[in-house]
């Protein structure tokens, strides 16, 4: 049987969808990560200001 064109890129289709949707997860990942470790730092920071403010 041979693949005809419409075929190919209803697969082609399929994978590029799948591929969207893995870049997106993974972008939305990196941004969490990179948002907790932002809001760890100022938490630590604040701390430190309120160490310095009590002496």
């Amino acid at each position: 049987m041979a693949i005809t064109y419409e075929f190919f890129f209803q697969i082609l289709n399929i994978i590029l969808w799948i591929m969207i949707a893995i870049a997106i997860y993974g972008f939305i990942k990196i941004h969490r990560k990179n948002k907790e470790l932002v809001n760890s730092r100022i938490s630590n920071l604040e701390k430190k200001v309120n160490n310095l403010e009590s002496r």
